[in-house]
């Protein structure tokens, strides 16, 4: 059998019927050389529309309902915006149920709807190219655990095999939702924002693909998390521990947990993020030697109840020797009071907390003084 591949979708890639087709193209240049697992997002803004009808706002429905009958005329034809139209009613009548009762399972149900809509778009895409199909119900593979906003991996990593191993067999390209999951006893959840690339990887993790691709419309992470003026250079190469810490800062929108598989159970598989054809971040544990012990990029966090920001350097340069005489002599030269600062030898991070008016003043100077030469 061939080698391994998942390709996770981001929403951000899918705007119209265009961005479908050019994308199962791609999938079916990568289908040539691997075996293909393909993870899809909602389309760009209709799971904020569907909250936004779940708080109230009902005619956001139709703006889910306006792209996505779009998409399918153009894709498939009278046929497909039949079946599309049928998802679309009940998820009117999914959120109507959720406006009378509040429950927090039928909330999740109803947010559900962007991704399955979108994968029956993908999966009539690749058809359309002469591709075989296999149309996999996420919520059959990926298992919610006990515990809040957990999955059972030893579970799902055995109907995770089970499932898309068949279909390798078979000789399919298997597609799937991110971002949903369900329990044992039938209901559906989900993974929160991002949740797409936790799919990725936790499929990824459980059949050792070789290659984890997350398909989005920049070349890959930035060295800089913020709209600052200064340019930021794409990150080659991270291992899982720096990509981990990078998560957590909600860095390149990635979920916090997007990592966590692959660190568990070191699989061999590598992360890519990007796109297919432009430069793009490598997330690997074997990165070249010269990017070991750098600097990979500069994150932030403003604190919600105060004026404070939390400021974070990346990458295992901060373990080198002299790096926090470093830090400590460029916050003494632009006269920026420190009110905290955490290191620990076993993090590829040292973090600060500033006040917020020299936020970006100190972002900047830390790019410039210790993103470079990579």
């Amino acid at each position: 059998m061939k080698e391994i591949a998942v390709l996770k979708i981001g929403g951000s890639m899918l705007k119209e019927a265009s961005s479908y087709e050019n994308i199962a193209h791609q999938i079916k240049d990568y289908f040539s050389n691997y075996e293909a697992l393909v993870v899809v997002s909602a389309m760009s803004g209709v799971t904020d529309a569907i909250l936004s009808s779940l708080s109230g706002e009902i005619k956001s429905l139709d703006y889910v309902e306006s792209r996505y009958l779009e998409t399918a005329s153009a894709i498939g034809g009278k046929n497909l915006v039949k079946e599309v139209q049928e998802q679309l009613d009940q998820l009117k009548q999914v959120v109507a149920v959720f406006r009378r009762t509040r429950d927090r399972n039928v909330f999740d149900y109803a947010l559900s709807f962007g991704e399955k809509i979108s994968k029956k778009l993908m999966i009539t895409a690749l058809e359309s190219l002469e591709l075989k199909t296999a149309n996999i119900n996420s919520t059959e593979i990926i298992i919610a655990s006990e515990l809040q906003n957990s999955v059972d991996y030893n579970l799902t990593f055995n109907r995770t095999r089970d499932f898309i191993l068949k279909c390798f067999k078979d000789s399919r390209v298997p597609v799937m939702e991110g971002f949903i999951c369900g329990d044992l006893s039938g209901h559906t959840h989900t993974l929160g924002r991002g949740g797409s690339d936790y799919t990725a990887t936790i499929a990824g993790t459980a059949l050792n693909a070789r290659v984890v691709h997350l398909l989005t419309d920049t070349p890959g992470i930035l060295s800089i998390n913020g709209m600052f003026e200064v340019k930021p250079r794409v990150v080659k190469f991270m291992n899982f521990e720096e990509a981990y810490e990078a998560s957590m800062y909600g860095v390149k929108r990635l979920h916090r947990k997007t990592f966590e598989p692959i660190l568990m159970f070191h699989p061999r598989t590598n992360v890519l993020v990007g796109s297919i054809e432009n430069s793009k971040t490598c997330v690997s544990w074997d990165i070249p030697k010269n990017y070991i012990n750098t600097v990979k990029l500069i994150a932030y966090k403003n604190h919600k109840a105060s004026k404070l920001s939390r400021v974070a350097i990346i990458g295992n340069g901060v373990k080198q020797f002299g790096f926090l005489e470093d830090i400590t002599s460029l916050m003494c030269q632009l006269k920026i009071e420190v009110k905290e600062l955490k290191f620990s030898s076993n993090k590829p991070k040292l973090e600060v907390v500033v006040d917020r008016n020299y936020l970006e003043e100190l972002v900047c100077n830390l790019h410039e003084s210790f993103c470079r030469g990579w």
